[in-house]
């Protein structure tokens, strides 16, 4: 099961969670959670975890938690997977002690994996590279840009051979459930489904779908395909004759469907996707102005310093220069 083959169900499978300061808490207690439970079904210790920080050090999470992990990189033992927790500043995380030491264990043989933005880590180590990968929505479009050659999807999760990545927060328990089905069998997923009042384990073939997304198919199916398109063509916008086209109504139609349901023109909502994705880029990566306007499908830097300070209060620069200046949250 990509990657993931049904072992022997009496040897003890170990995990070791590395935790990268500002990780998701809840990403990683809810991968553990499932080892946890299906520990409890099985009524005997199949699966066994540790956590890990680079020194060994207390680790702050996002909510402003403190976790003190069990081992430090030195002094960890071997695992069968290592799973990389990080969320803000992942992409500026890495170290070289923490490269070779994943490098290390990929050599070994151990799967390797990240939540959240953990993407970031994997990808620095050049544990990605060749390999089908997915990183949170909101990071999607730093990390293509950063790692433009790697094989990038927006599903909630991929297993490629032995290399795991997940989009974090609630995909971590389908994600999780999976590695439980390949090892124990379906039938014990769904047991542990039912334990966490989990109504339907999703698939690595499930997308991760933003809120907006989520609130066209509501209204419309053929909204949520025109709002599909903009997020997929930010760098080449379409006309909104041609976005029309494409979903198969008029551009009069599809006009009076975007100000019903977003009090917006189908142009103006593809100006302010673009706007959000250029933010975006400034704050998460370090991508001069220039690339980022042709990123997000502006024709010239003038235009586009225009438009973005008419939209936010402040040009681009001044954007980077306050936002990645303060601390993670």
């Amino acid at each position: 099961m990509n990657g993931i083959k049904e072992g022997d169900q009496s040897q003890t499978v170990r995990f070791g969670f590395l935790f990268i300061p500002g990780m998701n808490l809840a990403s990683a207690t809810m991968s553990i959670d499932v080892l946890r439970v299906a520990n409890r079904l099985c009524n005997r210790p199949v699966y066994e975890w540790s956590s890990i920080s680079e020194e060994g050090a207390p680790v702050e999470a996002s909510n402003r938690l403190v976790v003190q992990p069990d081992f430090a990189l030195s002094n960890a033992p071997q695992f069968d997977f290592i799973i990389v927790c990080a969320s803000f500043s992942a992409d500026r995380a890495q170290t070289l002690k923490m490269r070779s030491y994943l490098r290390k264990a990929a050599y070994a043989g151990a799967y390797i994996g990240g939540i959240g933005a953990g993407s970031y880590v994997l990808a620095d180590a050049r544990l990605l590279d060749g390999y089908r990968c997915t990183i949170h929505w909101e990071n999607l479009p730093a990390f293509t840009e950063r790692y433009p050659n790697l094989d990038v999807t927006d599903r909630i999760y991929e297993i490629d051979r032995k290399r795991i990545t997940c989009g974090g927060g609630s995909a971590c328990l389908d994600l999780f459930l999976h590695i439980t089905a390949a090892h124990l069998g379906t039938d014990m997923a769904l047991e542990i489904a039912d334990q966490m009042l989990l109504e339907r384990i999703r698939t690595s073939g499930d997308f991760q779908r933003t809120a907006r997304i989520r609130s066209a198919e509501q209204k419309s199916g053929v909204l949520a395909s025109a709002v599909r398109i903009i997020e997929s063509t930010l760098e080449q916008p379409l006309s909104i004759a041609q976005l029309a086209g494409r979903v198969s109504i008029s551009q009069r139609q599809l006009e009076r469907l975007f100000h019903r349901e977003f009090s917006m023109s189908p142009s103006q909502f593809y100006t302010k996707s673009r706007l959000n994705r250029a933010r975006t880029l400034l704050t998460e990566t370090a991508l001069p102005v220039s690339e980022i306007m042709v990123a997000c499908g502006f024709g010239s830097q003038s235009n586009f310093s225009r438009v973005y300070r008419q939209f936010f209060g402040h040009s681009p620069t001044s954007t980077r220069r306050s936002l990645s200046s303060k601390p993670d949250l």
